[in-house]
């Protein structure tokens, strides 16, 4: 019974020193964060209770104990504050020091969250930078993307198509051209099999008639009477006419219209382009001709445009067109049947050597009488002959 009493004696004295200081527990929680329903909040450790240690008489409670019995002190005590130098004065063993914990503790609650969070002037600035750019992502985002028009596509569809085949005629272009160099080489050698003119003339359903024939068994008659017709200049040259060019200038002027081609170049369109007249086609036809000129001698060139010459249709080289027209070899060709195959060159398929026109008889009898004329032509080819 009498530690009983002791015991409530003990508390007694405590809860008479509570009510004799009534604010005093309500200070030190009043220090820290309170909330209006006198509830304390505020991080630390586990609540410790601080009665049953100094009703026991046990030592002063640490550091950390007497801030965590002020928490659970202010919520009984619903918001009342005592003064600090009242829990100084009171004399009760421990409570300076727990006065002191509770209020370094409510410093640093106190001054932490400012030293945390940023100020007032930087978040209204940060937010001030970073509104723009919402807006500006927000706006691009609500604009809907710009439909392309069926035009547009088909524009850019066909650009692409006309790139890429001028791409592929660029590279056929260049193929065929290195193809017609290495044919020009090759030729100075082997006699060639056709010509670009064969090949048109098959595809349109003409037969080909055609026996090739080296150029001693070609009638020197023959020989001159084309140079007379075609090339007068054929020994002189180095593949085009200058002089020819400049009277072809001056007769179109006057009405008179006159071709400027030399054997030369008539043998670089039998042999490698097209028929039809054209400057693309002059274009092509003069670089090779150059070519021509430097890799074969004079006398390659008149063999080859002899063997393929038209002079029918379908009637190539001298050997078939003297057989066609006049039943006989080209070795046995007299100076009229030679000046009447000259005669019929420039256009084979209306002109008929065998039964020759008016035309066709006047102009064959102008190139006999300029054989007799014209002096060495073919010297370049049949030397003293």
């Amino acid at each position: 019974m009498a530690q009983k009493d002791s015991q409530d004696g003990t508390e007694s004295d405590t809860e008479g020193r509570a009510a004799d200081h009534p604010r005093t527990e309500g200070r030190a929680a009043g220090g820290g964060s309170m909330r209006g329903d006198g509830t304390g909040e505020k991080a630390h450790d586990a609540p410790v209770d601080l009665a049953p240690a100094v009703a026991s008489g046990d030592d002063a409670p640490t550091v950390d104990e007497p801030v965590d019995a002020a928490a659970n002190a202010s919520t009984e005590m619903a918001g009342e504050e005592a003064p600090l130098s009242e829990i100084i004065e009171s004399g009760e063993p421990g409570l300076p020091e727990q006065a002191e914990a509770v209020a370094l503790s409510v410093e640093q609650l106190t001054v932490e969250p400012h030293e945390a969070g940023p100020a007032p002037q930087e978040s209204a600035e940060a937010l001030a930078n970073v509104e723009p750019q919402v807006s500006q992502a927000s706006v691009e985002a609500d604009v809907p993307p710009i439909a392309v028009s069926d035009f547009e596509r088909r524009k850019g569809e066909a650009l692409r198509l006309l790139k890429k085949g001028a791409r592929y005629a660029a590279i056929g272009i260049a193929g065929y051209l290195a193809l017609v160099v290495f044919l020009i080489f090759a030729y100075r050698l082997i006699d060639p099999p056709g010509s670009t003119l064969m090949l048109i003339r098959l595809l349109g359903g003409t037969a080909i008639d055609r026996t090739w024939v080296p150029l001693e068994r070609i009638s020197p008659n023959l020989v001159r009477a084309v140079i007379v017709a075609e090339d007068g200049r054929f020994c002189e040259h180095w593949g085009i006419d200058f002089e020819a060019i400049q009277e072809a200038i001056r007769r179109s002027g006057d009405g008179t219209p006159r071709g400027a081609s030399t054997i030369s170049m008539q043998v670089t369109k039998n042999l490698f382009l097209w028929p039809s007249k054209s400057y693309v086609r002059k274009v092509i036809e003069l670089p090779l001709t150059l070519l021509i000129e430097l890799v074969w001698p004079k006398r390659r060139i008149l063999e080859i445009y002899l063997n393929v010459a038209e002079w029918g249709p379908g009637v190539f080289g001298a050997e078939a067109a003297a057989r066609y027209h006049f039943r006989r070899p080209a070795s046995r060709l007299g100076e009229r049947e030679a000046a009447l195959l000259a005669a019929a060159l420039p256009n084979p398929v209306r002109r008929d050597a065998g039964d020759p026109g008016p035309r066709t008889s006047s102009k064959a009898r102008v190139i006999q009488a300029r054989m007799h004329v014209s002096g060495p032509v073919a010297a370049c080819v049949l030397g003293g002959r």
